[in-house]
C-alpha cells in the first residue's frame, strides 16, 4: 500500500511569531470559550444552573458569544503579566477593589432581573418561560384591556410567544431593558473573571518567589 503524503497545515508556513499568534488566538478565542460553556449555560452540568439560564432564551443566546469573548480578556491579561514581578500590596489592593465590585454588580444584576424579567410557569409548574419586560405597558396592551396580571395574561392571552410578550411594551423600552440586562451580566462576569485572574497572578508570584529562594547547602 502506497504511503499517503501527510497533509501539511497551512499554519506551518507562517513565521514563528505568526504561528504563536494563531495558537493564542485559537486558545483564547475558541478553547477558552469551550471551557467556559458550563459556566455560561451553553453546556449543562449536573447539579449546576448557570446564571444565564435564568435569562430569556432569546436574550441568553445573544449574550453567550459576547460573554465568552469578554471573559477571555482577563485570561489574556493574566498571560501578559504572568512574567512580571507585581507588587504584592498593589495586587492585594486590586483584589479587594475587584471583590467589592463583584459584590455590587451582583446586587445590580439581581435588581435588574427582579424588575425587568418575568417568569411564567407552565404544565403545573414543571417548567418556566422567561421574558424581558419594559417599564410600562403600552396603552393598547391587551393585558391592561383585560385587566389581567402579566403572568396570567401571558399564559392565557399571549400564548408564550416572546414576540407577542415584548409587543406589550414600547419597542425602545424593550431594547433598553435588554441592553441593561446584557451589560449588567457582562460586567458581572467580566469582573468575576478579573478576580480569578488576580488570584492566578498571586499564586504565580508565590511560585516564582519560592523558586528563587536559595537552596540550603549541605
Amino acid at each position: 500500500m502506497a504511503n499517503e503524503t501527510p497533509v501539511k497545515s497551512p499554519a506551518a508556513d507562517l513565521p514563528p511569531a505568526a504561528q504563536q499568534y494563531l495558537r493564542y488566538m485559537l486558545a483564547f478565542g475558541v478553547s477558552l470559550a469551550v471551557g467556559l460553556a458550563p459556566l455560561l449555560g451553553k453546556l449543562n452540568a449536573p447539579g449546576f444552573s448557570a446564571l444565564l439560564s435564568l435569562y430569556p432564551v432569546n436574550l441568553a443566546d445573544t449574550i453567550i458569544p459576547f460573554a465568552a469573548l469578554f471573559m477571555a480578556l482577563p485570561a489574556i491579561a493574566v498571560q501578559f503579566y504572568a512574567g512580571d514581578r507585581i507588587n504584592r500590596n498593589k495586587l492585594q489592593r486590586w483584589f479587594a477593589l475587584t471583590l467589592g465590585l463583584v459584590g455590587v454588580l451582583l446586587f445590580v444584576v439581581l435588581a435588574l432581573y427582579l424588575f425587568f424579567v418575568v417568569q411564567v410557569p407552565f404544565e403545573g409548574g414543571k417548567g418556566r418561560a422567561t421574558y424581558a419586560i419594559g417599564f410600562n405597558q403600552s396603552a393598547d396592551s391587551i393585558c391592561l384591556e383585560r385587566k389581567k396580571s402579566l403572568p396570567t395574561c401571558i399564559a392565557e392571552e399571549l400564548t408564550f410567544n416572546p414576540a407577542r410578550v415584548e409587543a406589550v411594551y414600547p419597542e425602545n423600552e424593550i431594547r433598553l431593558v435588554k441592553l441593561l440586562l446584557s451589560s449588567g451580566y457582562l460586567a458581572l462576569m467580566g469582573s468575576f473573571g478579573l478576580l480569578i485572574g488576580l488570584l492566578v497572578l498571586r499564586e504565580t508570584g508565590r511560585r516564582k518567589a519560592g523558586a528563587q529562594k536559595p537552596q540550603p547547602t549541605e
